[in-house]
């Protein structure tokens, strides 16, 4: 288990994009429905497709009490990558803190899982892991999970997963980027997040969604 730790500490090096302690409510409720940008982004297929993840997700979380009264808490950061050449894919970052045990997260998770999901556990540097493919009742989908250093960390493609775990193990997430940690004391409080941009990885952001001659 070990000691807690922030989530930046596990957020592999490659992120383009770092989006730190979200206003989970705002953005879960307010955002999504009324937001006039997002009302117009979201009429485009790759922006309609992260909507409808994003409002499938909502409703598996009001299922999972504890999980929510966390991300309401602020202890959601989310960080997005480039995998393989032309998609990005999320890694979801919750602080549990002392309010929760690991083993309640795990219970509610399964529980939110249903009967029919495929559950595998395995071992990665000392770590357990998880993949989970849900049953056709939430809509066939995947996703892996890992509870460490009183982190959450949870995505759709577990080789990020073993990324953020040699992070947390090894030191090298950006929470030690000396960059990061200058641009991380100038954070604001009360805010609906801190966006934190990679400018060394910036190009791979415009890949997949721009026309080559537009990148």
């Amino acid at each position: 288990k070990g000691q807690q730790v922030p989530a930046a500490a596990a957020v592999p090096a490659n992120a383009i994009v770092f989006i730190e302690q979200i206003d989970y409510t705002f953005f879960s409720d307010d955002f999504s429905g009324s937001n006039s940008l997002w009302n117009e982004l979201r009429s485009r297929h790759v922006f309609m497709k992260v909507d409808s993840v994003a409002n499938q997700w909502t409703d598996r979380i009001r299922r999972m009490p504890l999980l929510a009264s966390r991300l309401q808490d602020g202890a959601l950061s989310i960080s997005l990558h480039l995998q393989g050449k032309s998609s990005h894919s999320p890694l979801f970052y919750v602080v549990l803190g002392d309010q929760v045990s690991s083993q309640q997260i795990e219970n509610e998770i399964r529980v939110m899982a249903g009967s029919d999901a495929e559950i595998n556990t395995r071992r990665y540097e000392a770590v357990e892991l998880t993949d989970v493919s849900l049953g056709s009742n939430e809509g066939a989908d995947q996703f892996s999970y890992v509870i460490a250093n009183g982190l959450l960390i949870a995505g759709s493609s577990s080789i990020l997963l073993e990324d953020a775990i040699r992070s947390l193990h090894s030191g090298g997430g950006i929470l030690h980027r000396e960059g990061f940690r200058v641009v991380a004391e100038t954070a604001g409080k009360y805010v609906l997040g801190n966006v934190y941009l990679n400018y060394d990885q910036l190009d791979a952001l415009f890949f997949p969604l721009v026309e080559n001659q537009y990148q």
